[in-house]
Order: structure tokens, then C-alpha cells, then sequence
């Protein structure tokens, strides 16, 4: 059987299947992937030997190119091809995880499957092709669009051809071949984006002297990298400013330079010494009786 084809063997099995409702249940993607690399694996090795038909199915090696991917699967898919009849067991191997199995096609499934006759797509077609709408264009300002029938009768007696010419200008073929589509209405322009618009500017409390001591303290906020003020913010921040200063520029200038020298982040009232603290308050003078202690014994006097 060395003159089947691997199209032939390829179509066999899928035959198999159809045959049987038995194996339609039972076939995996596992047993196409065996059988073809069995297919692939006779058309090697008949490259040097027409008539070898014993194939060597090493485990590892079979496993890798069947994508299977455990040696009880492989198994598995042996018994099952050997059960239906596609092979034949020639020598099992030592056990499920070593040894190599060596099969051949089964020549009853051949003989079933791969002698029909049927025309395969390389072989040479004695059938006489009936060519359909041939179409031939120069660079003339009309094409030339030519038909060819056949009537059914064949051999000697068999009528001529007869041949339909007719004469079609370039573009009523363009207007056949393309149809018409409405025009695509054009998208509305995007609405334009509204001006951005810079804030007020908010007026300072106090002088020239103040606004340079603010401007140092908005410098000193960017370059610490701390939020800067927003509109409302803003106006909070110098109402609090002027409240701590109680209205005296002087001393909100000087709440300004104690925020920078001190490192902080925001602006609180002065205090009186060096460390930052509040001076602590004075005790009231102790008003209260002192009573003799000379006669106290046992807590009694």
C-alpha cells in the first residue's frame, strides 16, 4: 500500500469517524494528533524505503510532537487507534514511561478507506473545464467582454462554440461593479472652549512695606513646595494675618519673618521669647491660711 498518499490517509480517518457513531463519541483531539504525526512519520521514512511500513514511536520524542502530555495519555491514544482498527501493535514497549512502541498502518483500514475512487487535487483531470465569464481589457477606450457556452455533446459531432462578443464602454462596468453610497454628512464642529479667565487679584491690607514681605512669604511657600493659596484662601489667610497683627503692619511684617526664620508652614502670633514658646503664665499669689503644724499628732491637734 505504499502508493496511498497522504491526502488519502488524511481523508481516511475522518471516513472512519463518519462511519461509526461509536468512535464519534469516543475521538479527541489527541487521536488526530497521533495519527497525523503516524501519517507524517510513514511519508519519512518511505522517502528511503517505498515499502517500510513499521513506524518507531519513541515516547518522549512522540509526546513532543503530538503535543500529548503524559505518557498514560499516549497510551491511551495507542489502544484506542489499535481498537478501531487504524493500526496495528508490531512491538509494545517496556512499560508506560520507557521503551519505544512500533506500529504500522492497519492494511484492512487502508484497503477500506484510501482505494475509493475518487479524484484527488493534484491528479490530472481527463474532465473538460468549462470556462466561465472571460473578460479581456486593453488600453482601447471599450472592453471587449467575451462568453463562451458549451453545448452538452461530446466527440466528433459535437456543434462549434459559439461566441458572444459584446462591446462594453469602461464605465458603465465602473457603475456595475461599484455601488452608489450616499454622501456622509460632515460632523458638526467641536464648540469652542471657554476663555480661561486669571482670578481676581485681592487687595492687600497694608502697604508697600507688607506687599514685599507677602510676595517673600508666597516665595518662600513655592520653594518648600507647599500648596499655593487659592482665591478664597487667599483672602482667609491676610484676614487672619490682620487679625494676629491687630491691624498693625509692623507686626504682621513681623509674624511674616518669624513664619520664615522659624521654618514654618503657616502664620501664628509672636512670641515673646527665643525658643518659640508661650511665656507661661504667673501663678496667683498664694492667699490661703497656714495653719501651725507644731501641734499635729495622729492627725489630731
Amino acid at each position: 500500500m505504499s502508493e496511498v498518499t497522504g491526502y488519502q490517509l488524511t481523508k481516511a480517518f475522518y471516513r472512519l469517524v463518519g462511519d461509526s457513531e461509536e468512535i464519534q463519541k469516543a475521538v479527541m483531539p489527541h487521536h488526530q494528533s497521533l495519527y497525523t504525526w503516524i501519517c507524517e512519520l510513514r511519508n519519512r521514512i518511505q522517502i528511503y524505503d517505498p515499502k517500510a511500513e513499521i513506524l518507531d514511536l519513541p515516547r518522549e520524542y512522540t509526546m513532543k510532537m503530538t503535543f500529548i502530555g503524559s505518557p498514560v495519555k499516549l497510551k491511551s491514544c495507542i489502544e484506542d487507534l489499535i481498537k478501531w482498527g487504524v493500526i496495528e501493535l508490531v512491538t509494545k514497549g517496556k512499560n508506560d514511561y520507557t521503551g519505544s512502541t512500533k506500529v504500522k498502518l492497519s492494511c484492512s483500514f487502508m484497503n477500506k478507506y484510501c482505494t475509493a475512487n475518487e479524484q484527488l487535487p493534484n491528479s490530472n483531470s481527463t474532465a473538460t473545464e468549462q470556462p466561465s465569464n472571460t473578460i479581456k481589457t486593453d488600453k482601447t477606450e471599450e472592453t471587449e467582454l467575451t462568453v463562451k457556452t458549451e453545448e452538452n455533446g461530446k466527440g466528433a459531432d459535437a456543434p462549434e462554440q459559439q461566441v458572444e462578443t459584446v462591446f462594453v464602454k469602461p464605465t458603465d462596468l465602473t457603475a456595475q461593479s461599484a455601488p452608489t453610497t450616499p454622501p456622509v454628512p460632515a460632523a458638526p464642529p467641536p464648540p469652542p472652549k471657554p476663555a480661561r479667565t486669571s482670578p481676581p487679584e485681592t487687595s492687600l491690607p497694608f502697604g508697600e512695606n507688607f506687599r514685599v514681605a507677602w510676595e517673600r512669604w508666597l516665595a518662600y511657600r513655592r520653594e518648600r513646595h507647599l500648596p499655593a493659596y487659592k482665591p478664597i484662601g487667599l483672602s482667609s489667610a491676610l484676614s487672619e494675618l490682620e487679625t494676629l497683627a491687630d491691624q498693625n503692619e509692623v507686626t504682621a511684617i513681623a509674624i511674616i519673618n518669624q513664619s520664615i526664620n522659624k521654618n514654618w508652614q503657616g502664620l501664628f502670633a509672636l512670641k515673646s521669647n527665643d525658643n518659640g514658646n508661650k511665656i507661661p503664665r504667673t501663678p496667683p499669689p498664694v492667699t490661703a491660711r497656714i495653719e501651725p503644724v507644731a501641734g499635729r499628732r495622729f492627725g489630731k491637734w
